[in-house]
């Protein structure tokens, strides 16, 4: 009598990398692993970005290329099997250094068609409306080639190099190197949506002045124009001049001396992110008659030194900040995506500014801003703020 042999089936993995803000994740991990071997970084650090990197390809699914063409879809296919790999642990280390231009180029590829297919789309739906987007066809619809050159420009760009060893694996976890300009542009809308919490929260806004001390290229001061009478902007690098945007004065915020003027009620910015943080958010409520407004990441409020920041500069409100159409990419904002990582305002208010409120003592007014808020505060005139300026040079 023959026995039958039962083989186990090998259970089937539900794929977890298939949206497109699940492939900007994967792509950027495997750039930052593709930089630790050439750096030949073996730390801890740069063990688990690989680690992460294999599961993160284990679990990936080529469908979000489907509508890209063939041979995008068939080169997503090829990446994912090239990055599982890449990372594998018994993968040699002279493979993987053999591997790297390969992984690197193929996600600067792939990445490239996502904005292509994010900016298509966008298109598709603003068609007919050129208020909207004959402004900026030029800018944000072109061939592959360019999108290619935009990525390696986003990549090689002063203000967007990142401390590789020092990184973790997920975006919320990046840490800036200590000489980085940190530029992540915030939207335009974001500035009018925190206008609007202000208003909800009874603090006064109209007509009043405001400061933005890490302007960049003006994004969130344009739509904070709309919101105060005055807004007054600077940075400490000088960036190009985009078209639309107000003058942007070129200061050290840190420095007390180089910041003059008289001081303003409100000052509200995307501050630098990690070890100067902290000391914008102060400089910030000792220089303003009012308070400030402060946009960090989520999870700065688990930090374990931030009660006594908080009780010190008095926090009145949180208002966290829908990610869907945030847009927000280092070094460029594009309209339309969205962003892995979950942002918050931070609003601090001065003694006295709040009749009965005497300070921050463990409790903040929570608010949150509507979902589809990129809709109701977007403006025409924002769309000059999209994609990524002219080459910048950094200042002497």
């Amino acid at each position: 009598m023959n026995a039958r042999v039962f083989h186990a089936k090998r259970p089937h993995r539900a794929a977890t990398v298939t949206s497109r803000a699940d492939w900007h994740g994967l792509l950027k991990l495997a750039g930052d692993c593709a930089e630790d071997v050439r750096a030949d970084a073996t730390d801890s650090d740069a063990q688990l970005r690989l680690m992460a990197l294999s599961n993160r390809a284990n679990g990936a699914s080529s469908a979000v290329f489907a509508n890209a063409g063939a041979a995008t879809a068939d080169a997503a296919k090829a990446f994912v099997m090239l990055a599982r790999a890449f990372a594998r642990s018994e993968t040699a280390a002279l493979t993987r250094r053999a591997l790297e231009p390969v992984v690197a180029a193929g996600a600067a590829f792939l990445d490239a068609q996502l904005h292509r297919q994010a900016t298509e789309e966008f298109e598709r739906a603003h068609r007919g409306r050129p208020e909207v987007w004959g402004g900026v066809r030029g800018l944000a619809l072109a061939d592959l080639a360019r999108f290619r050159r935009w990525a390696v420009r986003v990549q090689r760009h002063p203000c967007a190099r990142m401390s590789v060893r020092n990184a973790r694996a997920t975006m919320a976890d990046r840490r800036e190197a200590v000489a980085s300009l940190d530029y992540f542009p915030s939207p335009p809308w974001w500035g009018r949506a925190l206008g609007d919490v202000l208003l909800q929260l009874g603090l006064p806004v109209a007509g009043l002045s405001c400061e933005e001390p890490a302007a960049g290229e003006g994004h969130l001061a344009h739509g904070l124009a709309d919101v105060f009478g005055e807004v007054r902007a600077f940075d400490i690098h000088a960036y190009p001049r985009r078209q639309g945007a107000m003058p942007i004065a070129v200061r050290d915020y840190l420095r007390p001396d180089r910041v003059h003027g008289p001081a303003p009620d409100w000052t509200i910015s995307n501050p630098p992110f990690g070890q100067l943080t902290t000391a914008f958010i102060r400089q910030a409520i000792a220089r303003s008659r009012i308070g400030a407004a402060m946009l960090l990441q989520l999870r700065t409020l688990e930090g374990s030194g931030r009660y006594a920041l908080f009780r010190e500069c008095g926090l009145y409100a949180t208002a966290v900040v829908p990610r869907r159409g945030s847009g927000l990419r280092k070094g460029l904002w594009q309209p339309g995506l969205s962003t892995a990582t979950a942002y918050v305002w931070l609003i601090f208010v001065r003694p006295g500014v709040v009749p009965g409120w005497r300070g921050y003592d463990g409790e903040a007014r929570q608010v949150w801003i509507a979902p589809d808020a990129c809709v109701t505060f977007s403006r025409p005139s924002d769309m000059a703020f999209a994609g990524l300026g002219v080459p910048m040079a950094r200042a002497a």
